[in-house]
C-alpha cells in the first residue's frame, strides 16, 4: 500500500512540473536551497561553491532553471554552466559538439528520492536540443553516488574522469540531438 501512495505522489509531481527559467527575485530563495545541500551525505558544496555570485550570474545569463511545486516554492533548480576548463577535457566526444556543461543540480530537502533530479535533467536536455545543442556532459563526484546512478539511469556514458577544484570527478557525456 506504502508503494502505491509513493506512485500516486510521484505521478502528481510529474504532472504538476514545467521547467522554467529562474529571475532575480528567485535568488533568495535558490540559495536556501543550495545552501541545505551541502549537508547531504555525498554532496561536496562548501561555502565557497556554489557562491551567492556563481548562482546571480546563472540567472543573469538566462541560464538557470528548475521545478517549482504546485503552492509556488521553488524545489529543484540545474545550471547550463560556461566553464572553459571542463569544456575543453579531451575526453569529450567530438561527435557530441556543439555540447552544454549541465552543472549544479540540486533538489529541495523534502523533495529527494521522488525521481526529480531525473525530470530536472531530461527537462534541461529538451531545453538545451532546442538551443541547437547536440550533446550533453556533466562531472560528478566520485563519492556522490546518487547522482552516479541518475546519470546512468537516463543513459549518460562515462567519458573519463579528472580532478579538478579539489575534487576528483566522474565525467559522464550523452547524445541529445541527432543531426
Amino acid at each position: 500500500m506504502e508503494n502505491d501512495g509513493k506512485k500516486k505522489r510521484n505521478s502528481m509531481i510529474d504532472e504538476t512540473l514545467h521547467l522554467i527559467r529562474f529571475q532575480k527575485e528567485d535568488l533568495d530563495e535558490l540559495m536556501e536551497i543550495y545552501i541545505s545541500a551541502r549537508k547531504r551525505k555525498f554532496c561536496p558544496w562548501t561555502e565557497e561553491y556554489p557562491t551567492r555570485e556563481i548562482i546571480e550570474m546563472d540567472i543573469e545569463k538566462g541560464n538557470l532553471y528548475g521545478f517549482r511545486n504546485e503552492t509556488g516554492k521553488i524545489i529543484a533548480s540545474i545550471a547550463k554552466d560556461c566553464d572553459e576548463q571542463v569544456d575543453g577535457l579531451a575526453f569529450w566526444g567530438k561527435e557530441l559538439q556543439p555540447a552544454a556543461e549541465v552543472a549544479r543540480v540540486v533538489v529541495a530537502p523534502g523533495y529527494e528520492g521522488r525521481g526529480i533530479a531525473r525530470m530536472l535533467i531530461r527537462g534541461m536536455m529538451a531545453e538545451l536540443r532546442k538551443r541547437g545543442y547536440k550533446g550533453i556532459h556533466y562531472m560528478v563526484a566520485e563519492h556522490n553516488i546518487p547522482a552516479v546512478r541518475s546519470y546512468a539511469a537516463l543513459g549518460f556514458s562515462k567519458a573519463g574522469e579528472t580532478d579538478m577544484y579539489g575534487e576528483h570527478y566522474l565525467c559522464f557525456e550523452k547524445m541529445i540531438k541527432n543531426q
